[in-house]
């Protein structure tokens, strides 16, 4: 498991920096508590992170919601939803 914990680490993330106000890459074992990251579709997503909010078609209204394959927790394959905060999810 240490194995692959350090590889999952290793994983490049996007992070918006605080100065610049742009994503600037960094390794995911570089992340603080309250960096807002940018999650490319089907990208691999930590186990605590919130979702803020999801990309979607820009002709329909924001529903927040994106799919999430929990195969490294549970051993499931299939997606299961998971919701943006309602407060956010139309910020994008």
């Amino acid at each position: 498991m240490l194995r692959a914990d350090t590889a999952a680490n290793a994983s490049p993330a996007d992070r918006l920096s605080r100065e610049s106000h742009r994503f600037e890459k960094c390794h995911w074992w570089e992340l603080q508590v309250g960096d807002f990251v940018k999650i490319p579709s089907r990208g691999q997503i930590p186990a605590d992170v919130v979702i803020l909010a999801v990309a979607e078609k820009p002709d329909s209204p924001a529903q927040g919601i994106c799919y999430v394959e929990t195969k490294s927790l549970d051993g499931e394959t299939n997606l299961k939803i998971r919701n943006a905060l309602p407060n956010t999810y139309s910020k994008v």
